[in-house]
């Protein structure tokens, strides 16, 4: 496999947090939907592993995290850190 690997910084509630993400697992198989893509991620602020989801939401729409967090929904994994990116938007 020849994709890359990147440097990505993701927002953790006090600044940001940097990864090291790999090819992408899964990728989004249909147009209609949110564009899911799950990447193996390597967090150089705690030295692990972790699962980094990128996905295309309406930022008018709650998180999955909040409402998972809020449920005490089990099974799920820990939500370390993650939001917008900030000055994105997406025209379509």
């Amino acid at each position: 496999d020849k994709r890359p690997f990147v440097k990505i910084r993701v927002p953790d509630g006090t600044g940001e947090r940097e990864v090291i993400a790999g090819p992408a697992i899964t990728t989004p198989r249909s147009i209609p939907g949110r564009a899911i893509s799950g990447l193996p991620a390597y967090d150089v602020e705690t030295n692990s592993l972790r699962f980094l989801e990128d996905i295309w939401r309406d930022g008018n729409l709650p998180r999955e995290p909040e409402i998972f967090n809020k449920a005490g929904v089990h099974n799920v994994p820990t939500f370390v850190c993650g939001g917008v990116v900030p000055d994105q938007m997406t025209i379509s």
